[in-house]
């Protein structure tokens, strides 16, 4: 295998250009073949249709939904199974079903989670809803019976010996299955920065290796290397695809054959394309960059960082070097003297990758996670053990006695573990919320990064006269980017106003944000969690943490199903809607009820009400408090109607409202002049009933000014827009904004 694989390499030095152009028609085709897979073959089914699937693994159970990762024509999906219909599914099982093909949406929102995106870079295409199912047999495929057998022999050992916590961490490490219901242990380690321990990964692969020698130490180099390569593929069978686990196994393979001429830096390449080549939407796995930023801080930051660290070390013991006076030291002093060196090592190590890493922790997250550091730091020689534990457990399952004590041994480092990891995450003072920086403020950070780690190079290339010039003009430029992403800093979080329509699909979602003041008119969507996600979201980003107001127009889950979801991580603190209730259903009680257990205080408003908030005003148009506006739904004729300014800018939230709520409000004079001064210049309005042709009649129309008219509707869900509308927005020259097309539309 080795004499091929340099065969290989020499071909290809002598044939480079018939090779780079073959690579490049593989890499083009494989990208065109995903993009026709991820994009076009699959769309969103409107019916239920007849189903096969092959079950490869549960991901979640829940007393209202149980996941499962399925394969479905050759293609995986996350199957939803609702209402207890599972019949307790195993892996491998067929299944009959009728269900729907479900292709999640991206909505055009600002900061908003691409879902569909992090599914596509783990190989998923999207999920399936299921209707009904039965279990028809199991999978004829080859199964590498042996395989499975070792991974499962040892997770019902260990799932009899640990604790819940201590076998998710087992499991996850070791076999490389994650345990999506156990989210309590998964949220310590995220929130400590050591969730990167949970995925098998180099780290895992270098001990997972390391055992392998201790069983092959008579072997020759070149035996050991065949035999390391065919226990890292059949690693790779058992596990299952793992973009981590596939990623390093060929940086490992890449790395352990001896050719000169090709460094570190093309070894990585090339391993970044078998795995591209793979899936080339890997390129969106957080996961993914974080592992390739990690290896070029190892490469590149780490070397500078040890070696400032190694003098140091030295200082510390009065050396200039290691020189005879070491010799000298007495066996405690040079016990401390390897202790100081290892702890000093670890830290460069983890600043390294820290440094590196960093912008995309803090696009990825909104935060700089101190805590990740020293977690790092103090927990890794731990891992390190366990996972040397963790992997002979794995080789000697099936040996009695020995297999019982190993297993007793990982309960107590992973204890430990888990003990540690409880109490570093509860550190929450080395947790600082940021702003997500934007793409130019990330390339401007790497620009400075590399001046720093790179100028000293330039001496190879250039003249010590032209590298002064070099460097005067890189300093500049240095500073130049540190201002920028500074006043972006400073600008986003202090000076920064706006008011957002989100693209919530069918229902309505509103923003308006001025330095510390932050109003949300309506939160809700038909499709559930959406709005919540968006708006968490879109705040995480922009680093807020707290909403002065949730303004509910009326009680309609497409305008307020997302408050619940919202107070649980946001601060709020006011909740406000109508005081006119429908009798038949008594939604005002229980949501008062619901937003009252969170200790949030709430504001009954109506007609003529108003409310004055640092530079807001909000003026309650409708509806009136002594009577009920009639009309087919009495819940959207008398929703809220709010006319909310800021300064000169006017803005017209209609909610649900009909004609008959538009007949009166204009049908006489019922508000002040300044009111009506308003409404003639507006900024925006938001059309009522989103754009359904039992609202926006010429009442309204003739009484405001033509400014932006904007519609948060779904067309596939009721048919919104209607054509009247449109018509009518158009016969007086409105500029018609539907969230569905335009994504987030924003304005001042």
């Amino acid at each position: 295998m080795e004499k091929l694989f340099l065969k290989l390499i020499g071909f290809i030095k002598k044939e480079k250009i018939l090779c780079i152009i073959c690579l490049i028609f593989f890499l083009v085709t494989r990208v065109g073949y995903s993009v026709y897979l991820y994009e076009l073959k699959y769309k969103t089914d409107e019916k239920n249709k007849k189903m096969y699937v092959r079950v490869l693994e549960e991901r979640k159970k829940t007393d209202k939904v149980s996941v499962y990762l399925v394969e479905y024509e050759n293609s995986k999906f996350l199957m939803n199974i609702y209402d207890k219909l599972d019949n307790k599914i195993e892996e491998e099982d067929v299944l009959k079903l009728r269900g729907k093909i479900v292709i999640p949406e991206y909505l055009n929102n600002p900061y908003e989670f691409n879902y569909k995106r992090y599914l596509n870079s783990m190989g998923v295409i999207g999920t399936i809803s299921v209707y009904s199912l039965e279990k028809i047999g199991e999978s004829k495929k080859i199964d590498f019976n042996i395989l499975s057998k070792f991974r499962k022999s040892l997770q019902e050992k260990v799932e009899s010996m640990l604790g819940e916590d201590e076998n998710t961490i087992f499991n996850s490490m070791i076999l490389g299955i994650k345990d999506y219901n156990n989210t309590s242990a998964l949220e310590y380690f995220k929130s400590s920065g050591s969730s990167h321990f949970l995925s098998i990964s180099g780290t895992h692969i270098m001990y997972y290796i390391y055992v392998i020698d201790i069983f092959i130490l008579n072997f020759s180099k070149s035996t050991k290397r065949k035999i390391k390569v065919l226990f890292l593929i059949l690693f790779n069978l058992m596990i299952g695809y793992q973009i981590s686990l596939i990623r390093a196994s060929i940086m490992y393979i890449i790395f352990s054959f001896d050719i000169k001429d090709i460094n570190k830096y093309i070894r990585l390449l090339v391993s970044f394309l078998v795995v591209f080549s793979i899936n080339p939407y890997v390129i969106f796995n957080a996961s993914f960059i974080f592992s390739y930023l990690s290896i070029i801080a190892i490469s590149i930051v780490l070397p500078q960082f040890s070696s400032y660290f190694d003098i140091l070390n030295l200082k510390l013991f009065g050396l200039k070097y290691m020189d005879y006076n070491f010799l000298k030291f007495s066996k405690v002093k040079r016990f401390l003297f390897y202790i100081s060196n290892y702890i000093f090592k670890s830290i460069s190590f983890v600043l390294s990758i820290y440094l590196v890493t960093l912008p995309f922790q803090m696009y990825f997250f909104c935060e700089i996670n101190f805590i990740s550091i020293l977690s790092n730091i103090i927990i890794s020689p731990i891992i390190s053990f366990e996972l040397i534990i963790g992997f002979l457990s794995l080789f000697l399952v099936y040996i009695p006695y020995v297999s019982d004590i190993l297993i007793l041994a990982n309960n107590t480092l992973l204890t430990l573990i888990m003990f540690l990891v409880k109490t570093i995450s509860s550190l929450e003072f080395l947790k600082i919320s940021v702003i997500k920086p934007d793409v130019l403020s990330i390339f401007s950070y790497y620009i400075i990064l590399s001046y720093y780690f790179f100028s000293k190079y330039l001496y190879k290339y250039f003249s010590i006269k032209k590298v002064k010039r070099i460097k005067k003009y890189l300093k500049t430029v240095t500073i130049i980017l540190s201002m920028y992403i500074i006043s972006i800093y400073i600008k986003v979080s202090f000076f920064e106003e706006y008011v957002y329509f989100f693209n919530v699909g069918q229902g309505n979602m509103a923003l308006l944000h001025k330095q510390n003041t932050n109003i949300v008119v309506d939160l809700g969507s038909t499709s559930s969690g959406v709005a919540s996600n968006i708006l968490t979201s879109f705040l995480k980003a922009k680093n807020i943490s707290k909403i002065d107001m949730i303004i509910i127009t009326h009680m309609h889950d497409d305008h307020m199903n997302g408050v619940e979801e919202v107070i649980e991580n946001v601060e709020v603190s006011k909740v406000i809607f109508s005081s006119f209730e429908d009798k038949n259903e008594n939604k005002n009680s229980e949501f008062e009820r619901m937003v009252k257990e969170k200790n949030i205080s709430t504001i009954n408003v109506s007609y003529k009400d108003s409310i004055l908030f640092r530079d807001f005003r909000i003026d309650v148009l409708s509806p009136p408090k002594d009577k009920i506006i009639n009309s087919s739904d009495n819940l959207n004729s008398n929703s809220l109607v709010l006319l909310i300014s800021k300064k000169n800018y006017n803005y017209l939230f209609l909610g649900d409202a009909t004609k008959e709520t538009e007949e009166f409000m204009f049908k006489e004079k019922i508000y002040d002049d300044i009111i009506y001064e308003k409404l003639k210049s507006l900024k925006t309005i938001q059309i009522g009933h989103h754009g359904s042709n039992t609202s926006t009649s010429n009442f309204l129309l003739e009484n405001v000014n033509n400014c932006s008219a904007i519609i948060s509707s779904k067309r596939k869900k009721f048919g919104h827009p209607s054509v009247e509308t449109i018509d009518i927005l158009k016969k007086y020259n409105f500029d018609i904004l539907i969230t569905e097309k335009k994504g987030a539309i924003k304005t001042k």
